[in-house]
């Protein structure tokens, strides 16, 4: 029986992949470096974290599809069929970025140094090799104690990051050297992967109401605090990074609010389901369409804010020249694959009469011709 997609998860997918081009938007457009003085840059700076849960929402789906992988032949050898996408974009990249002057230095520049969105590859790479030991761990591990390391985890990743990013709260010049230890910080893909792992084990399920005004209530309040604290001077995004326990709370109620969708439209479904296997490849590939949005949406750029209408029309622009990218290479891929299995049919089929038009003729094929001279001449 075949196993039954989880369009939810697909969706999630979709969405982390269009909210990485979203925050794109405020890094590439200098954003982070202007000054807030008008309050409409509340509803952007709310925007941002909401697109921010971008990496959260890829480690937390990652999560919730491979905690049951194990460390196995097969699982690993699928690592080198996006080890092969990955170099053809490094390729595609270096021909549009750089041209084809020095391609195969430029090649492996992108290849290997990871520049750009590309740091998400080397974080990956060593991330699918040690999966399958995670899981081990979440196999034998009961809800409580599961329960238990998902705390233990926001404790010493999560919470430092947040609270070390806050500005002094009124506690004079002494609260600026008030810190958690945060050297576990970096460790913040553990956090999401066990979160998502946990969702796939225990299926809990969150009110929608609760679930929303997280969603929309967390990003507006660190987004009046972010303006109160840094206008008229440059935003400096005081919640934290990618591990903030922040980003946590709105990643997983994004999550949340997505991961138990159920669609019946089956041409729906298959859309969402091809969409979401391209969602590494849409990554990989908006280093380029970024060269053909910049120029265009940086003329409407006042004082740092731009028009919701830029925004709102750019991420989806960006997502569909790397969608249209990653559709063309899988196309590539697909005749590539096509065309081979054409061939080797052919050569199935001719092989096939050849042998059976010398075994009727009686004469050179295979082992049965070698032989037979040798006894004759003997």
């Amino acid at each position: 029986m075949q196993k039954k997609r989880e369009v939810g998860i697909d969706i999630i997918k979709i969405l982390a992949c269009m909210f990485v081009s979203g925050l794109h938007f405020f890094v590439n457009y200098g954003f982070t470096d202007k000054q807030l003085s008008h309050p409409i840059a509340i509803l952007q700076i709310a925007l941002r974290w909401i697109f921010f849960t971008c990496i959260a929402l890829f480690i937390l789906a990652t999560g919730y599809l491979q905690c049951s992988k194990k460390p196995e032949k097969k699982y690993y050898q699928t690592l080198g069929k996006h080890l092969a996408y990955f170099f053809v974009y490094a390729c595609l990249t270096a021909v549009v970025i750089n041209g084809t002057e020095n391609l195969v230095r430029d090649s492996l520049y992108y290849f290997l140094q990871y520049p750009s969105y590309f740091w998400y590859m080397s974080f990956f790479i060593g991330f699918y090799l040690l999966i399958p030991f995670f899981n081990i761990l979440i196999e034998h591990l009961q809800k409580e104690e599961f329960l238990r390391l998902i705390l233990i985890l926001l404790a010493v990743t999560s919470i430092p990051e947040f609270v070390n990013w806050l500005p002094p709260l009124g506690g004079g010049e002494r609260w600026k050297y008030f810190f958690l230890p945060n050297w576990w910080r970096e460790f913040f893909p553990l956090t999401y992967y066990f979160i998502g792992a946990y969702f796939r084990k225990y299926r809990p399920v969150f009110p929608k109401k609760t679930a929303m005004s997280a969603l929309l209530g967390f990003p507006l309040l660190i987004a009046c605090a972010d303006y109160y604290y840094t206008s008229p001077k440059t935003t400096s995004f005081i919640g934290g990074g990618y591990g903030s326990v922040l980003t946590v709370l709105i990643a997983v109620a994004i999550f949340a609010l997505c991961y138990n969708i159920s669609i019946q439209n089956r041409m729906i479904c298959m859309a969402l389901s091809y969409l979401s296997t391209l969602t590494l490849n849409v990554y990989l590939g908006l280093i380029i369409s970024d060269k053909y949005t910049r120029m265009a949406v940086s003329a409407y750029e006042r004082n740092g804010i731009y028009p919701f209408r830029v925004i709102i029309l750019e991420a989806p622009l960006n997502f569909g020249i790397a969608l249209g990218i990653a559709v063309a290479v899988d196309l590539i891929r697909r005749l590539c694959v096509a065309a081979n299995l054409v061939s080797a049919c052919i050569g199935s089929v001719s092989g096939g009469f050849y042998t059976r038009f010398d075994l009727a003729v009686g004469t050179g094929g295979g082992n049965c011709g070698n032989e037979r001279a040798p006894s004759a001449v003997s």
